[in-house]
């Protein structure tokens, strides 16, 4: 049987603003300390909330190269202590 528990799927843009590009692939955390300790100025801004089901959290996980056991989920979206 499918897990109960409420899954979510966030999406957030963030912006930086910078006098100098920027390395392509940039840490979540480097990001943050340029904002409030580097040279950049920058926002965050939340796009969206939006609840999914057990099956639906399985294929986020997939699409971000993750595993369903990330949330004890098997392939189907079912608790793995079931």
């Amino acid at each position: 049987m499918a897990s109960k528990r409420k899954f979510y799927v966030n999406r957030y843009l963030v912006t930086l603003l910078s006098e100098e590009p920027l390395p392509d692939a940039m840490s979540l955390s480097s990001i943050a300390y340029e904002m409030n300790e580097g040279d950049c100025v920058g926002e965050v801004e939340q796009l969206r909330c939006k609840k999914v089901s057990s099956k639906q959290i399985v294929k986020q996980l997939e699409e971000v190269g993750s595993d369903p056991a990330f949330f004890q989920l098997d392939e189907e979206g079912n608790d793995l202590d079931e």
